[in-house]
């Protein structure tokens, strides 16, 4: 079982007030720290240059102020059919494995595309991955692609592209609310045991604090399956009238995590095993 919680807080969580320029990628910093969260995921849009200079000084800035990024998060379309724009968007994500090398981000999550979803589509993906993964292999980069949308809302398609690859560096970044509700836990059964890093998705609460139409008991019973130790990364999407409502979708998704995460009950149980 893994019994290690960690969490970090994804720059989605602050849309669209990063997105839009009002707020920084340090002032987003500032506010989970003064949260009491140590750790963040940005983005290929949060982090905007991916110059040698500008990378160690943003790697600087994290380790002065005492933050862990476990994952950086790229934008990308591998199903597009044009095939330059196709090239693209596979030099895009070997652009930023070297750039997560060079900060010393364990895991780049990417996308398979949503662009096309044609009978070929999976195929342009596959050889994209088949691509990207042996740089990543060569850099010491996990490469972790999420479920969203397109051909990657089939959790099973995904399962069987990550076990086709075969490859200890390509894996899933499982999204709890990317699934179609009926196919949601299946799927994510599907997807937890290939994980690098997990998205822990809230669109809403209820009075007594629970997501709105997610099961995060159940949910996070499966990711304390894991044998290795991944970072459930915050990401809120709820109604954003303000910032406010962002920090607060934020505290009460952590608090959430904390309420369901199972390994108070696995530690009581291993000190009666030994007590016997």
């Amino acid at each position: 079982m893994n019994n290690s919680l960690q969490i970090c807080v994804g720059v989605a969580s602050y849309d669209p007030w990063l997105r839009l320029g009002t707020v920084s990628l340090r002032d987003f910093v500032f506010k989970c720290l003064e949260l009491g969260f140590t750790a963040i995921e940005p983005c290929d849009r949060t982090i905007t240059s991916t110059e040698t200079f500008y990378l160690k000084q943003m790697q600087a800035f994290f380790k002065r102020e005492g933050v862990t990024v476990p994952c950086l998060d790229v934008r990308n379309d591998f199903t597009v059919k044009d095939e330059d724009e196709w090239e693209a968007n596979v030099q895009h994500v070997l652009e930023w494995i070297r750039a997560a090398d060079q900060m010393n981000v364990p895991v780049v999550r990417i996308w398979a595309g949503v662009r096309s979803v044609d009978h070929e589509a999976p195929n342009r993906v596959l050889r994209a991955v088949e691509r990207v993964v042996p740089v990543a292999e060569r850099y010491g980069v996990l490469l972790a692609m999420e479920n969203h949308g397109g051909v990657s809302s089939n959790p099973y398609w995904l399962a069987r592209l990550v076990r086709f690859i075969n490859s200890a560096y390509f894996g899933t970044c499982p999204d709890f609310g990317h699934l179609a509700a009926d196919d949601r836990y299946d799927g994510l059964e599907q997807l937890i045991p290939l994980s690098f890093h997990v998205h822990a998705k809230t669109h809403g609460f209820r009075d007594d604090g629970e997501e709105a139409e997610l099961d995060y008991n159940r949910i996070l019973s499966l990711v304390a399956k894991l044998t290795r130790p991944v970072y459930l990364s915050i990401e809120y999407k709820g109604e954003t009238r303000s910032m406010r409502d962002n920090v607060a979708g934020i505290v009460k998704t952590d608090a959430l995590i904390k309420k369901h995460w199972p390994s108070k009950q696995f530690w009581q149980q291993a000190e009666i095993a030994r007590a016997l």
